[in-house]
């Protein structure tokens, strides 16, 4: 028999609370400490952990990540709630969220408490614990209750302790209707002490037949309570007919006592559900009851197609306890440990003929990773990443940004950070593509770049630095409308000097950010297109007598003309006066 659990009757009333409650979210104006309106053309950029919790000011608004963040010490409240959902989009720029710590205390905890209609993509949540108390519903470590909600490339590897009833996941708590969670990952730690809770890998319960999981894993650990109810590497329930495929999980955890511990999912409830193309690998010690290497307990009637499992890591049949009326079908493999390696560094074996190794995922000497995780790298920089010797790492830096040229050479950008200002863009422009700067010789290549600056009308200093020391060098613009150089106005000159980063003596320049067009304004907000910029060393002409040859050869050639036939004027009246 089935044991019927209070949180199946807790999750029926406040999600119907939810779902009327969500009608009335507030999208009042609100004076955001950064750049940005809050539109999908001009969202609102965040480089700290203050303008993060901001987005509960907005809960309808567009959000992007401009730097990593780290949120040490920051009391963080979790953005939207069972009464007001959030249901705008943070695009986190492949960028990482460090040591996130929601406040406890409310029925829904994460980055965002609850969602609805929300799309979450490109972030990383690195490190920090979450202790939670038994007051809690719905946690996870990205979003606690989710409805018509997405989540893509996102990934965790937080510890969470909970002791909480209810719906606790690495990236979600309860996947409610019309979810997807897709190239996604949690490799953290889940734990809890409360018997009456769904605890899963990615999710702790899926409770509606649209919603899917697909292209992710996880690793990690799972401690639950002994007692404890519906484990799963992937979800701890699939409830009603979710869809799992092209995900695989190696979570460690004990089974003992478990009631529904499944390598993928602990409880498998669902009518249409699905699970395909997926392996488990997950390290399940110890006994319990509805134990399996891949579905815990099964009551209906979900198939499994192309799926297997690592015979050598613990239960040695697919479902634990199936009351289902179809049989289960998928593949064992290693069995007796004769072929450890069967699932790492090829992609043929297993269900991975069925997985795209050109998009989505990328073959290595372990387990599958995901491509997009690579982005999540902090770019190489000079100085171990502290390209302008502050102390501080520059992804941390939205007013600091590096950039390498194709001939090797780095450059580093720095405004200050009390500017309001950040570096959108910095790139590196080959000048070969471009028209010939006249009179001078190219040093570096160009820096062009783009800053979102929180007022208008600003000048403030600009830093530049150079990874190698040059011989009187000159800065030159180029200006793409015109396809011409030129210098600075007279009066903002740049002023060079050397300084020793690192060991290694470097180029260092500082002039006023009076150069450059801007493009496009919002209120008193501004964006810059700063021209593109570098160094150049001026042609000195040999000293012939006639003077310093011109740029231009016409110009010259016409100098050259005059003076002569002055000379003949003076040879004329010379003559004349003495004869």
């Amino acid at each position: 028999m089935r044991k019927i659990r209070p949180g199946k009757f807790l999750l029926t009333a406040l999600t119907s609370f939810s779902l009327i409650s969500s009608l009335f979210i507030p999208s009042l104006a609100f004076a955001y400490s950064g750049y940005g309106v809050g539109t999908q053309s001009n969202p609102y950029l965040i480089s700290s952990c203050q303008q993060l919790q901001e987005m509960d000011q907005n809960l309808a608004g567009y959000y992007v990540l401009v730097s990593n963040v780290d949120c040490s010490g920051f009391n963080f409240s979790s953005v939207g709630n069972l009464a007001a959902n959030f249901s705008g989009q943070l695009d986190g720029g492949s960028h990482t969220i460090l040591n996130l710590v929601p406040a406890d205390g409310s029925f829904a905890i994460g980055l965002f408490g609850a969602t609805n209609g929300a799309v979450i993509k490109n972030l990383k949540l690195d490190g920090g614990t979450l202790s939670i108390s038994p007051l809690n519903a719905y946690v996870g470590g990205v979003v606690g209750f989710a409805q018509n909600t997405t989540l893509m490339n996102v990934h965790s590897n937080q510890t969470i302790n909970s002791n909480s009833y209810g719906y606790l996941g690495g990236l979600v708590g309860i996947l409610y209707s019309n979810d997807t969670i897709t190239e996604s990952s949690f490799s953290g730690n889940l734990s809890g002490t409360n018997t009456d809770s769904y605890t899963g890998g990615i999710a702790g319960l899926i409770f509606d037949s649209a919603t899917s999981i697909n292209n992710s894993y996880t690793t990690g650990t799972i401690s639950p309570p002994t007692g404890g109810y519906s484990i799963g590497g992937i979800v701890g329930s699939n409830f009603v007919g979710g869809t799992i495929a092209n995900v695989y999980s190696t979570v460690t955890f004990s089974a003992d006592g478990i009631s529904g511990a499944g390598g993928l999912i602990g409880l498998d409830d669902a009518n249409g559900g699905r699970l395909e193309n997926s392996f488990a690998a997950a390290t399940i010690t110890g006994t319990g009851t509805g134990v399996g290497a891949l579905i815990g307990q099964r009551y209906n009637s979900t198939p499994l197609v192309n799926d297997y499992f690592d015979q050598s890591k613990g239960p040695v049949n697919c479902v634990g306890s199936d009351f289902s009326i179809i049989t289960p079908e998928c593949s064992q493999e290693n069995e007796g440990n004769l072929y450890p390696n069967y699932f790492k560094n090829n992609t043929s074996n297993g269900p991975f003929s069925h997985w795209d190794f050109t998009n989505i995922w990328q073959q290595n000497e372990s387990y599958p990773v995901l491509k997009n995780e690579a982005a999540f790298v902090d770019p190489a920089a000079p100085n171990n990443g502290d390209a302008n010797n502050d102390g501080i790492p520059d992804s941390y830096q939205a007013n600091v940004a590096n950039v390498q040229a194709s001939d090797g050479t780095w450059s580093t950008m720095v405004v200050p950070a009390d500017s309001g200002c950040v570096i959108r863009v910095l790139a590196s422009i080959d000048r070969s593509t471009l028209p010939s700067d006249s009179g001078f010789t190219p040093l570096t290549q160009l820096d062009a770049f783009t800053l979102s600056c929180i007022s208008t009308g600003e000048t403030f200093p600009v830093t530049m630095i150079f990874d190698k020391v040059y011989t009187n060098p000159i800065m030159r613009l180029y200006d793409g409308t015109l396809n011409a150089y030129h210098s600075f106005s007279s009066g903002s000159q740049p002023v060079f000097s050397t300084v020793t980063i690192g060991g290694i003596a470097k180029t260092k320049i500082t002039y006023n950010i009076n150069e450059g067009a801007s493009i496009g304004s919002i209120g008193s907000q501004k964006n810059w297109s700063g021209q593109a910029r570098g160094l150049s060393t001026q042609v000195i002409a040999p000293n012939t007598g006639f003077g310093v040859l011109k740029n231009n050869s016409a110009e010259t050639i016409a100098e050259y003309v005059t003076a002569a036939f002055a000379l003949l004027v003076v040879a004329e009246v010379i003559r004349r006066y003495t004869r």
